[in-house]
Parts: structure tokens; sequence; C-alpha cells
């Protein structure tokens, strides 16, 4: 679920997280033969890790763009089918983002509510997150709505594949 490229990274060489979108131009290359020529043992972005996003948190201002960030993060390991390489610490860390993240989503938006009900089925509080569900309306997510409450009943705190 993750986009083409990051828009937050991390520096191989300084270790400061920046905005992909406000990164310096240092050149442009129109083919293969010059980008190898010129960049070839050039560090390529990458997405950051869960541990790189949790880090963020203490110097990028969107905290909620990072605290998003973290909770997909922790569901790839699930979504990858490697679960078992989560620590105990990863998944307290995760508890105390989900946590946090609940307190910053917006309600009044439709996307952010439904991440909140995400969001608090992932913590488990499942009664919560059905109350919540219920207060949605809109008639394009009939079918979001139904299976999150299906999970919901089931009592699954793991991460679906709604499509």
């Amino acid at each position: 679920m993750k986009p083409e490229s990051p828009f937050l990274v991390q520096c191989k060489k300084c270790q400061k997280f920046f905005w992909v979108s406000e990164a310096k131009k240092v050149a442009e290359v129109t083919n293969s033969a010059e980008l190898n020529e010129k960049w070839g043992d050039a560090a390529y972005i990458e997405f950051p890790t869960f541990d790189q996003y949790y880090m963020a948190l203490e110097s990028i201002d969107d905290e909620k763009f990072i605290r998003v960030s973290i909770w997909r993060s922790f569901n790839d390991y699930f979504r990858n089918g490697s679960e078992t390489e989560l620590t105990q610490e990863m998944q307290r860390i995760n508890s105390e983002n989900l946590t946090a993240l609940s307190k910053i989503l917006d309600e009044s938006d439709s996307n952010e509510l439904l991440m909140k009900v995400e969001v608090l089925r992932n913590s488990g509080k499942f009664e919560e997150s059905e109350e919540l569900l219920r207060k949605m309306n809109d008639p394009n997510l009939t079918f979001v709505k139904e299976k999150l409450l299906q999970e919901i009943k089931d009592q699954n705190k793991q991460v679906i594949q709604l499509f």
C-alpha cells in the first residue's frame, strides 16, 4: 500500500529526515548512461523503516503523517508475512502510537473517521470502533462498513485486506 516513492526519507550520510518534495535539485539526467556515469555511486532513496519513522517523530512537524506511517509500517509486517520479526518493543511502540493517533484523527473527515475506526479495532477497542463506524453514513463505503463490522464482531485486531 506504499506509494511508488516515499514522501519522507532519511539521509544516509547525516541521518536527518527530509521531505523528498523539498530536496535540492543537484542535476538533471536525460539518459541511463549519463545517470550511471555521473551518479552511479549515489545512494537511492528508500522508504523509512518502522524504527526510522518512530525516530522521525522527534524532528518532523507533521505528527499525523508520521503516526499514520508508523501504523502502516507496522502493518506491513503482517502484509508481508513477516510478523515474527516484530519485537515486544515494536509492539509497545505501535500500541502507544495507535493511542496517540486516535486522538489526532479528525472524525469530521470521512477518511480520517474510517482510519480511526481501524486504529481502534487494531487496538482491540472493538466497542468504540463499532460505535464510531455506525456514525458513518457514506453510501459509497457501505461494503467497507459491513466488512469492518464483521471484523469487529469477530474481534479481529489484525490488518485486513478489503479489496
